[in-house]
């Protein structure tokens, strides 16, 4: 009768254990995400009575990024990204140029599909503030576009890490309208930590 009662005890338990499958435990992933670069392109779509040159020096982002698997091959990306951007503004005239910060704080909303076990392609959109005092270089609030493609690697232990090459057109839909639509071009490599809950 004990055995039975015993039995009667386990055999749920072990029951609910195995339903829990790994795809149930994996649906979201945490982490950080980090880019640097010591270039960046300054496209300027429209620009009416520009008396200065843009060129972008180097820049650098940090950010936390949230990964929702809706299957095996897709995923929701979404996060808080922090970019600082230094550009050297160049007079036309003899006077020497100088250098100009432009914050942004932006959240991407993109998907990523995932092809073979460790390679992937993303795509979709971010929506940016620019939180620096207007200058040369116009305001970059607006919706942007992002794309690129990279390297995942996934440990046993849940975490993972992956290198991303990626295009990013800062502000292509302005908040803000007026003279002087300059845009922000970024091409980079960002590395990231996730960690599967």
């Amino acid at each position: 009768m004990k055995t039975l009662l015993v039995l009667l005890i386990i055999l749920p338990a072990l029951n609910l254990k195995c339903q829990v499958t790994p795809s149930d435990e994996s649906k979201i992933r945490l982490g950080i995400t980090f880019s640097y670069f010591t270039e960046t392109t300054i496209l300027i779509i429209y620009s009416s009575e520009s008396q200065t040159r843009l060129n972008g020096k180097e820049f650098y982002s940090l950010g936390m990024l949230g990964i929702y698997s809706i299957n095996k091959n897709l995923g929701i990306e979404c996060g808080l990204i922090y970019a600082k951007f230094r550009i050297n503004v160049d007079s036309w005239d003899p006077d020497p140029g100088y250098m100009e910060d432009v914050p942004i704080v932006n959240v991407p909303l993109t998907l990523r599909t995932t092809f073979s076990k460790y390679f992937f392609i993303t795509s979709g959109l971010f929506f940016e503030f620019d939180i620096s005092h207007p200058g040369e270089l116009r305001n970059q609030s607006g919706i942007g576009l992002t794309a690129g493609s990279g390297f995942n690697y996934n440990f046993r232990n849940g975490l993972s890490i992956f290198a991303n090459p990626y295009l990013n057109v800062h502000s292509l839909i302005s908040y803000t309208y007026g003279p002087g639509n300059i845009k922000i071009l970024e091409t980079s490599i960002r590395i990231g930590l996730l960690y599967r809950l």
